[in-house]
């Protein structure tokens, strides 16, 4: 509906975090979320809300508000974020649980039941307890500086076999 769009515009200019930083702060999410819900009186996932928001801003004729450098900027994520067991943890969680599902990675921001199963076999691995979100925005971090595995094309010569990857 209009008025919902102009108020979810309103609300993700107030907020005033990128939508591709919301896999980094989960707690944000959840706060745009329960503002949002609470405004407009539905009851839309964190995922859900940030799928619509992201395939929004990437339609150049629905003209999603931008900040032009006034965002609440965002540290980088340091290398040792994880320690090397860590990591190699997480990509055994990657292949038992994502690789399977042959999904692209823009897919995994919005998969919030996906995000809570990667965090628990993350957490059986290793003991730590670190968010599905977060570790998702891990994962993106280490493809799209090609050191993470990528998933099997499966029709050779079409499409994308993964983030990176144009076939």
């Amino acid at each position: 509906m209009p008025d919902e769009d102009q108020l979810l515009r309103h609300l993700y200019t107030e907020f005033r975090v990128p939508s591709d930083q919301y896999e980094r702060r989960p707690d944000e999410l959840r706060r745009l979320v329960a503002v949002w819900n609470d405004l407009s009186g539905r009851s839309d996932a964190p995922g859900e809300l940030l799928h619509y928001v992201i395939t929004l801003r990437k339609q150049k004729v629905k003209n999603w508000p931008t900040f032009n450098g006034k965002h609440r900027k965002l540290t980088p994520m340091p290398d040792d974020f994880l320690s090397p067991g860590e990591w190699a943890a997480l990509q055994a969680v990657y292949m038992d649980l994502i690789v399977p599902l042959a999904i692209g990675s823009d897919n995994l921001a919005y998969d919030d039941e996906l995000a809570a199963k990667v965090a628990k076999a993350f957490f059986k691995l290793t003991g730590r307890v670190v968010g599905g979100r977060l570790l998702f925005a891990a994962i993106m971090a280490k493809r799209k500086r090609g050191e993470w595995p990528t998933l099997p094309n499966k029709k050779p010569g079409l499409g994308f076999g993964d983030i990176n990857e144009v076939v």
